[in-house]
């Protein structure tokens, strides 16, 4: 393991994965009990990464209680000093009430996508689910 000063988070994973290969759900699960612990507020930035709704996520995170007590007893610093002092550049999205592809309701299989041009002006694109430019937010100022 090498440590960086300027690194912002770390990992550490086995050679061997002791469970099936079903990765993707315990990775998803791993981060929502992440973000219940840590991320306070900001914690609906982990549902909107993976795509899943931000009530009834149809994933048992298990009981974080004792992982928030350690986080009490160690006095940890709250996610917006992180933000603040640490990440300030990371892309914020508070009062997002709707996130998810944007689909053409006459050709189920065509996304809107923020395209390759620079600008990123907005395109119709074949849904592929495979980055953030398939991804849209709506925001309660009505972006």
């Amino acid at each position: 393991m090498e440590v960086l000063p300027c690194s912002r988070v770390a990992h550490i994973e086995r050679k061997k994965k002791p469970y099936n290969s079903n990765i993707g759900f315990y990775t998803k699960r791993n981060a929502l009990r992440v973000a219940e612990v840590w991320m306070d507020d900001y914690k609906s930035h982990v549902y909107i990464a993976w795509n899943l709704p931000l009530e009834s996520p149809g994933i048992d995170i298990g009981d974080v209680s004792e992982r928030k007590a350690l986080r009490k007893s160690l006095k940890c610093k709250n996610f917006q000093w992180y933000l603040d002092h640490v990440y300030p550049e990371m892309r914020r999205y508070n009062n997002t009430i709707a996130y998810g592809e944007l689909r053409n309701s006459k050709a189920k299989d065509v996304c809107l996508d923020q395209g390759p041009l620079e600008n990123h002006t907005a395109i119709l694109y074949p849904c592929h689910g495979w980055g953030p430019q398939c991804v849209m937010c709506l925001l309660k100022v009505g972006k």
